[in-house]
């Protein structure tokens, strides 16, 4: 079977050759179980070997060009390994793959991990599953950037709180009272008639309707650019429900000003079917003026 060092080194620029992939993927299926050590956990040895010696020969100033490459083979392994006809035997290693993914994708593009990824990838791989890094993770200047990277997503910002702050100003909009909101009324499937709670306040303008909006979402969005990654993750729920309420919003004015462009219109058709004298009491026009808006 394969060792680490004739694997490092036949791989110039992979973890893991992408020629002697089919023939790695036979040796793995065709080994022998029960033995001093599982097909997993020497595929890990291996692994964790050859990532060791290549961090220990990364130039300190091209860390994330590194990063990008195994980042990627990583990726490759993670797609593939479910492929090959051993995956069976290498299913207990997947997390751990993902893990030294994550880690190299933080270096990269910080914003595509979230804090809770970046957190549990560093779990697994301060395990003891990973001991043989420990020395690697600690003390190479490559190692402790790459580690640099999952531990900075899960800080948390001095400007939480005052982003949370800004943040609580655009809920405090929506909890308003003199808010208008929809309400459904009617029973069955089909609902018979909308409500829109203190709808005058559109058409009358008491309520500063577009100015609160555009300040609400001003807010979302600077707390959203104050907010640690941690904190970002922890609030999106939040902020999903204050975009679902300025959807709302929106609908509560586009159904009002409907409705009372129609009126006006109902009342205009009625002005002039007097002037013509075809005026009809029993004529009711709602239903033409709705199609015509």
């Amino acid at each position: 079977m394969f060792n680490g060092r004739e694997i490092g080194a036949s791989a110039k620029d992979h973890i893991i050759p992408r020629s002697i992939a089919p023939e790695l993927d036979s040796a793995l299926f065709n080994s022998v179980e029960g033995g001093t050590q599982s097909v997993d956990s020497w595929f890990r040895s291996v692994l964790l070997q050859r990532l060791a010696l290549d961090f220990g020969s990364i130039d300190g100033q091209k860390c994330e060009e590194a990063a990008k490459q195994f980042a990627s083979d990583f990726e490759w392994l993670l797609k593939v390994m479910p492929t090959w006809k051993s995956a069976s035997k290498l299913k207990g290693l997947t997390p751990e793959l993902w893990a030294l993914q994550m880690m190299f994708q933080a270096t990269i593009d910080p914003s595509s991990v979230k804090a809770s990824e970046a957190s549990r990838a560093k779990g697994l791989l301060t395990s003891p599953l990973f001991s043989v890094m420990e020395p690697v993770f600690t003390s190479n200047v490559a190692g402790m950037e790459y580690m640099t990277g999952l531990t900075d997503l899960m800080q948390r910002g001095a400007n939480d709180e005052i982003a949370d702050k800004r943040f609580g100003l655009a809920e405090q909009a929506f909890n308003d009272p003199n808010m208008f909101g929809i309400a459904l009324l009617g029973r069955g499937v089909v609902t018979s008639e909308i409500s829109i709670e203190n709808s005058a306040g559109i058409v009358s303008a008491d309520i500063m309707v577009f100015s609160l909006l555009s300040d609400a979402l001003h807010q979302v969005v600077e707390a959203n650019g104050m907010w640690s990654v941690v904190r970002a993750e922890e609030r999106s729920q939040d902020v999903q429900n204050v975009v679902e309420k300025v959807s709302q919003t929106l609908g509560c004015i586009d159904i009002v000003l409907a409705w009372f462009a129609a009126g006006l219109l109902k009342e205009g058709m009625t002005a002039l079917q007097k002037t013509r004298g075809d005026f009809d009491e029993s004529y009711d026009s709602t239903e033409e003026v709705v199609l015509v808006l």
